[in-house]
Formats: structure tokens, sequence, C-alpha cells
């Protein structure tokens, strides 16, 4: 009886043994599968230049414009001087969508004329996108 016991017990921790096993292996393997299916993805690059006398400020977008660096943006073009002009360099930028864009939308709620330059193919629909929000400026029709 028990010898029984002992056996069924025994056996009883080899199942836990080989189903934890098999579990530590495939979450592994999951794991590792996991980390070589993702991208790297390059955060967006913000340069900033101002005028050689701070009369007027360009900002240069590099890559996909995400949501911190659309902040950053932000940020950057309302501590620039209220007298000085502004342009965006969208040249080498990525297409603008979902949240990064409601905040880049909101750099235009200000008020201040800000000039975009470079506007490609990614961009085509940024001046009507920007128009359905009635942020459009006049500066922004001249430039783009």
């Amino acid at each position: 009886m028990m010898k029984r016991a002992f056996r069924a017990a025994a056996t009883a921790a080899a199942a836990v043994a080989f189903v934890a096993g098999v579990e530590f292996v495939s979450r592994g393997r999951r794991r590792r599968d996991r980390v070589e299916n993702l991208v790297p993805r390059a955060p967006a690059r913000l340069r900033a230049r101002r005028g050689v006398d701070g009369g007027h400020a360009t900002f240069a977008i590099e890559g996909a414009l995400d949501e911190f660096s659309a902040r950053l943006l932000a940020c950057s073009i309302a501590q620039a001087p209220g007298t000085a002009p502004v342009t965006l360099d969208l040249t080498v930028a990525g297409p603008i969508e979902g949240r990064p864009f409601d905040i880049f939308a909101g750099v235009f709620a200000a008020g201040r004329p800000i000039r975009l330059r470079g506007l490609g193919e990614d961009h085509a629909t940024l001046p009507d996108r920007l128009a359905q929000r009635g942020l459009l400026t006049a500066a922004l029709d001249r430039a783009a």
C-alpha cells in the first residue's frame, strides 16, 4: 500500500517537473522570437537653428515624429521670441499621423505665423488636415 502511494507521488512529481520544464523552454523561445521580430524604430530628431540676431528660428524634423518629439517641438516653438518668424523644415521628416499630429496641429493653434518648408509626398495632405481644423494661416499658404 505504501509502495503504491509512493509510486503515485513520484509519478505526479515527474509530471509536474515535465510540464514546468516544457513551459520554461517555450517561454524562453517565445521571448527570444519576440525580440527578434521587433524592428527598432529610430526616434525622430529635432534640430533647431536660430538666426544670427535671433530674428529667425528654423526647426527641422528628421524621421518619423513621435509624441515626445512633437511635444519637444511645441515647447521649442513656444519659447522662440514672439517676433521671430518660425520655419518648420519637413524635408526629411516622415509622415505625421495620430497623436503626434494632434500635438503638431496645436503648434499652429497659437496663431503664430509658421512657414512650412519641404512638404513632400508624405505630407501632401498636411495642409488640408490643418485647414479642416481651421489652423491654416496665410503664412502657411504661401510657403506650402
